[in-house]
């Protein structure tokens, strides 16, 4: 058992699979539409896998070839770009599916919420630190947020994604914040959420346009 758990991939998937577990007792919608969301999910983590491997093996290619273990170390480098990349694709195959039905946006919020708030509870059980304790408080305000019909109608989801970057910046204070067990350091990814707020503008945008 000592053995699994440190296994670099084990808190990962375990993470995953309690979240979506969790999400799927606590969301809203027909068993149909959730398992749904859940396959498109998977295959963004499948693509999301590949990219990391494909980032890691152009960017280490000596290094991996001299080491194959390393293709399976990511960089905060190597897990930056390969994020940066996912959230071009998946904005671009999936932006106006989330503006036009916005009940599986907040359903795919709140699968995101609860990753973010298992992967903290669990490095507070291993850390114990306040960072942690922050997150998790932060993660339950966006559950309850998104949980609640009225609170949403009153607020422009853009400027809700922009503000829990920024308190997410803040928190952050400075530290490197770790999700499932990727590395990334404050300012970076900041800036992939500006980068994923700015999109989805983009793509609101241009809907409204057609519309017209």
């Amino acid at each position: 058992m000592t053995d699994i758990m440190a296994n670099p991939f084990f808190t990962p998937i375990l993470t995953l699979v309690l979240s979506m577990t969790f999400w799927f007792v606590f969301s809203d919608g027909s068993t149909h539409e959730k398992k749904a969301l859940l396959s498109t999910f998977s295959d963004v983590v499948f693509y999301f896998v590949l990219l990391l491997f494909g980032t890691n093996l152009i960017l280490n290619f000596n290094d991996v070839l001299a080491t194959p273990y390393r293709i399976l170390l990511f960089s905060s480098n190597v897990v930056w770009i390969a994020t940066f990349f996912i959230i071009l694709w998946g904005v671009k195959k999936y932006g106006d599916k989330l503006w036009n039905h916005p009940d599986k946006a907040r359903n795919i919020g709140l699968l995101f919420a609860f990753i973010g708030l298992i992967n903290h509870l669990s490095l507070y059980y291993t850390y114990s630190n306040v960072q942690a304790v922050l997150f998790i408080l932060l993660y339950i305000v966006i559950i309850i947020g998104l949980s609640s019909t009225p609170f949403l109608k009153r607020m422009n989801p853009l400027f809700v994604l922009f503000i829990i970057g920024f308190i997410h910046l803040i928190i952050t204070y400075g530290q490197s914040v770790i999700y499932l067990n990727f590395v990334f350091y404050p300012i970076p990814l900041f800036a992939l959420f500006i980068l994923l707020t700015s999109l989805l503008y983009y793509k609101r945008r241009n809907l409204s346009s057609e519309q017209k």
